[in-house]
């Protein structure tokens, strides 16, 4: 006849000092994997939130530009010009639209500097400005920040391209204006093209 001693193991035995550090490293490397995977996920929703921004501003600023240059009407200006287009650079167009409450013709600049699409609007003078500076308008205003170097105004007369700055005396024959930029091409979030193009005054 066999008999076994049966070993009695104390119910409140707790863990061990190895057991212990092995469950804090497992923690800990568990913790910081999830931590990863988190901070990617943000930066994941926030590009895409800021390429929406960015496209979204782009629609706002193209809209805005093409109904300016369909608006455009040299009519009630106080001095002599052959069309609404008083100003063409591949960098800056200048723009006679509607009068204002004033009586006066308007003039809309569009602007790339430093990477920004600005809108200024002012009343026009009585006389044509010899330069078309920042002092003329009232109003400024940022319309898309961000922009690719390169990004430029082309303009057409016909169909045919002419070659920015346009002399004074062709800017009566450009009937066609087109914007071409990219959007947050340095910062996080898609690059956002950004293309407009627009009869002048019709």
């Amino acid at each position: 006849m066999s008999t076994s001693d049966l070993v009695s193991c104390p119910k409140d035995r707790g863990f061990t000092a190895i057991e212990l550090l092995i469950g804090l490293s497992l923690t800990l490397c568990i913790a910081l994997a999830g931590l990863a995977l988190w901070e990617s996920l943000d930066r994941t929703g926030t590009a895409a939130s800021d390429g929406m921004i960015r496209l979204l501003q782009g629609r706002v600023a193209v809209t805005r530009l093409s109904r300016d240059l369909r608006l455009a009407s040299g009519q009630g200006c106080q001095f002599k010009t052959s069309g609404p287009l008083l100003e063409a650079k591949s960098n800056q167009i200048v723009v006679l639209s509607k009068a204002s409450e004033s009586g006066l013709s308007l003039m809309v600049e569009w602007e790339l500097v430093q990477g920004n699409l600005m809108r200024r609007k002012g009343d026009c003078p009585l006389s044509r400005p010899g330069a078309f500076t920042h002092s003329l308008f009232s109003d400024h205003k940022t319309m898309l920040e961000g922009l690719k170097t390169g990004s430029r105004f082309r303009f057409f007369a016909s169909g045919i391209e002419e070659q920015a700055p346009v002399a004074v005396a062709d800017l009566g024959r450009i009937d066609e204006i087109r914007l071409e930029a990219v959007a947050g091409a340095r910062q996080s979030g898609p690059a956002v093209d950004v293309a407009a193009t627009s009869l002048l005054g019709r």
